[in-house]
């Protein structure tokens, strides 16, 4: 969505380019100033659609998957965190295979 929002306002720059190109030929001051504004409205328009598109992204959930060999001795734990700034709501991890202890005997998630 971003790449065509960026495509469209590049379009209406440019066709606002050429207008205002065509009217400075025929001296018609007035849409040439309508002209510019519009494209300064554009790239303004630009400019908020960036930062409500940085907002969204920085205020999602942002979850990271990490062995933790610290905390327990000679236990690797498998810690899941959620770095993002809002709640992460029905997460579900799968595994190819079932998840065995060193010895081979099946491993139980605790919740």
């Amino acid at each position: 969505m971003k790449r065509i929002f960026t495509l469209i306002l590049i379009i209406l720059i440019a066709i606002s380019l050429l207008l205002i190109y065509v009217s400075y030929l025929n001296n018609q001051w007035s849409t040439i100033t309508a002209s510019i504004s519009l494209i300064i409205t554009l790239i303004a328009s630009f400019f908020l659609f960036e930062m409500y598109h940085n907002h969204i992204q920085m205020n999602r959930p942002q979850l990271v998957v990490r062995l933790d060999f610290k905390s327990r001795d000679s236990l690797a734990l498998l810690v899941i965190e959620n770095l993002g700034k809002r709640p992460a709501f029905n997460i579900k991890f799968r595994w190819k295979e079932e998840l065995t202890s060193h010895n081979g005997k099946k491993c139980c998630l605790m919740s």
